[in-house]
């Protein structure tokens, strides 16, 4: 989508959940280790113990996140020059960091692992307790690549084959062909094609004339008298108004970029998605763009595969809970558009086994650890 969503489903409603409580991490942890998954009945579990400070991941050089401009605030409160408190650990942030060291009479190699928070923890600082693990991560080596609110934080293998996130999902009824119809006859809210910050009625989502006015689908068209929905990867060897032209919601397994970007992930990059708790998943495209401070959304295909026909409305569907894991692979576009039609069948079954083998192949090329880790 090319536009920020209208308030009634995308920002109040389906705000992603606060991350689980460790018990529940625990239980999942348990579970890593089961080749096949089971459901099972909640039992309880007591909290883990918080970790030590020597177990929390170092800060160094080109390291990303909260716990980067905690430390680089501490040294700020201190007299310390770190530069901007922006989260990045750079060069400013590393002499600063020596200076620390020198002073406190530690090893100035400007990197802040165990001795040095010991020495900066009677002195205030208190760097994350619990750890990359509450925010989703799997790998303690793996980079903080952003932050979405709430409390969601994007990670990045080393290697840069992928980029993931564990958050709730939102439904995405762009390019659908039934997505938009006057006077919310559609599958999604009118508001949601349309620009929130404009004049009422001023549309967005959907193609229009010189005038602005919706321009609605033809005889010719898979869904006459709908309107013209549009996504941000387009077949641009077809007109404007062909909606053919987008990729279809309701049939293509897509997932939404914030701003058309992921770190290096961009549109026409393929993905996976999981239900960490059913370990269900889908092989998709990176085919929208969304909000640039928002993330976890994904078409009505994907919904219905991971959470049933009733959770894929995109007007009342979707979860809060942070149960869903999208990994997106990097530079992998090839440029293959992912076509639909619903009156030929057969271009719909090309391009799934087409987003299928790419996915499945990119994710064979993982590291097994990685593997394990981001399926649980």
């Amino acid at each position: 989508m090319k536009k920020t969503k209208s308030a009634p489903r995308k920002t109040s409603r389906k705000k992603p959940a606060a991350k689980p409580a460790k018990a529940r991490k625990k239980r999942i942890r348990i579970l890593r280790a089961i080749p096949v998954v089971i459901p099972i009945e909640p039992i309880e579990i007591a909290p883990a113990p918080v970790p030590s400070v020597a177990a929390m991941r170092l800060l160094k050089l080109g390291r990303k996140g909260d716990d980067v401009a905690q430390w680089q605030q501490f040294l700020v409160d201190h007299g310390f020059v770190p530069g901007r408190v922006d989260g990045f650990f750079g060069g400013a942030t590393r002499l600063a960091t020596i200076e620390f060291q020198k002073q406190h009479h530690l090893a100035p190699d400007g990197v802040v692992g165990g001795s040095t928070r010991e020495a900066a923890a009677p002195l205030g600082f208190a760097a994350p307790a619990t750890g990359l693990e509450v925010h989703g991560g799997v790998n303690a080596e793996d980079d903080i690549a952003g932050f979405f609110r709430p409390n969601i934080t994007v990670f990045k293998t080393r290697d840069g084959r992928a980029v993931y996130c564990k958050t709730g999902m939102n439904i995405d009824a762009d390019g659908a062909y039934r997505a938009y119809k006057i006077r919310n006859l559609g599958l999604d809210y009118d508001d949601n094609g349309k620009d929130p910050c404009a004049p009422s009625g001023h549309w967005i989502g959907v193609v229009t004339d010189g005038a602005g006015r919706p321009i609605p689908q033809q005889a010719q068209h898979p869904a006459p008298g709908y309107l013209i929905s549009t996504t941000s990867l387009e077949d641009q060897t077809r007109a404007v108004t062909d909606p053919l032209r987008y990729v279809d919601s309701e049939s293509v397994p897509y997932i939404v970029l914030p701003g058309g970007h992921l770190d290096r992930a961009s549109l026409g990059d393929y993905a996976m998605v999981v239900n960490t708790e059913t370990g269900k998943i889908v092989h998709a495209i990176a085919a929208d763009a969304g909000p640039k401070n928002k993330i976890g959304e994904a078409s009505i295909a994907v919904a219905r595969a991971l959470l049933g026909e009733a959770a894929s409305n995109p007007r009342r569907g979707g979860t809060e809970r942070p149960i869903i894991r999208y990994i997106v692979f990097p530079n992998s576009k090839d440029h293959v558009f992912p076509a639909s039609d619903p009156r030929e069948p057969a271009i719909l079954e090309h391009t799934l086994m087409h987003i299928n083998t790419m996915a499945a192949t990119l994710f064979a090329a993982l590291d097994p650890a990685h593997q394990t880790a981001l399926l649980a």
